[in-house]
């Protein structure tokens, strides 16, 4: 495929595919006389754009603009490698290499020596019995991996049923439409949209938040009680006064004195939030079950930390996992 620009070449394929290398080759291919600075100068325009037309890729821009400092950087030092060496170097990172030193002279036994590799970074070289190492610094992740997956063979076996994408991929028969709305449900998230939709409530949050933690709970308790405040906006409000009410008891409280168990910070700062929702939203109940689902349905009894059930209706409808 051919890209006009580099900002093309980004807003087409999904940033695990971005690389230095095609970037260099589009601006090369389109004119063989462009210095390596100039071509630089035209990919930082094109990371601005991308940023400012599509907020939601700036975690990925800004890794790639790292990529871009490295490159510039091995330039600049008057290093011939070729870009293919270079992203070899890069996909190592944060790799152990058994027994590869190159051309390093491997260190003595039960030594570490630190040099510095092909981008200036430090790195360090070891030795331990009859195994030889060496780390290099550790990158910084494009995008977060706590998310969902779903392999491609999955996505084939539900086809019939569903269209599913919940990444940056594309199957062949994606419909355009879905894309689309993909694209903009990730432009919402980027700049907090449904927060923004409620507007009252948005502003008395950043207001909230910039109280001093002494004087934080009396602002909760004191501000936003004004008469023009739309329905949905005040019980968001109140949802916020008891989690912001909430957080400064966890602030202020005194330490432990020793390390605590894994399900203190979940029973103390998880829990109450689904209870405050439960007060203000009166659309869902919340029982917490620590040895089985017997307690709120008795025909099971597999382990599981919670279930939710609506209390319209009283049908079993949320099932939550919980910290085990």
């Amino acid at each position: 495929m051919k890209f006009k620009s580099v900002y093309d070449y980004l807003t087409q394929a999904p940033p695990s595919k971005w690389d230095i290398e095609t970037c260099f080759d589009i601006y090369r291919s389109m004119n063989a006389s462009l210095s390596t600075s100039e071509i630089i100068s035209k990919i930082q325009d094109d990371l601005k754009l991308l940023v400012r037309n599509r907020p939601h890729e700036a975690v990925h821009a800004a890794s790639l603009k790292s990529k871009l400092k490295t490159y510039e950087k091995v330039c600049n030092n008057g290093c011939r490698a070729s870009t293919n060496k270079i992203a070899d170097q890069w996909q190592s990172h944060s790799n152990v290499v058994v027994n590869q030193f190159g051309n390093r002279s491997a260190p003595s036994a039960s030594t570490k020596r630190k040099s510095t590799n092909l981008f200036g970074e430090d790195e360090v070289a070891m030795e331990k019995g009859k195994k030889k190492y060496c780390f290099t610094p550790q990158m910084k992740p494009s995008a977060s991996t706590q998310k969902p997956r779903i392999t491609t063979d999955d996505c084939n076996r539900l086809k019939q049923l569903y269209t599913i994408k919940i990444s940056e991929e594309n199957l062949p028969d994606t419909p355009a439409d879905l894309v689309e709305e993909y694209e903009r449900n990730k432009d919402d998230q980027a700049i907090n949209a449904s927060l923004r939709n409620r507007p009252a409530a948005f502003e008395f949050l950043k207001a909230a938040i910039s109280q001093p933690i002494n004087d934080l709970r009396q602002y909760l308790w004191t501000h936003g009680y004004e008469k023009d405040i739309p329905d949905a906006d005040a019980k968001l409000i109140d949802l916020m006064r008891l989690v912001l009410t909430d957080f400064w008891a966890i602030a202020m409280k005194p330490e432990y004195p020793s390390p605590t168990n894994e399900r203190t910070p979940f029973a103390e700062s998880i829990i109450p939030i689904f209870k405050y929702l439960s007060a203000i939203m009166s659309s869902v109940a919340f029982v917490w079950c620590e040895k089985g689902l017997s307690i709120c349905m008795p025909q099971y009894s597999k382990l599981m930390d919670g279930i939710g059930t609506t209390v319209s209706d009283d049908i079993d409808r949320i099932l939550i996992e919980s910290s085990g």
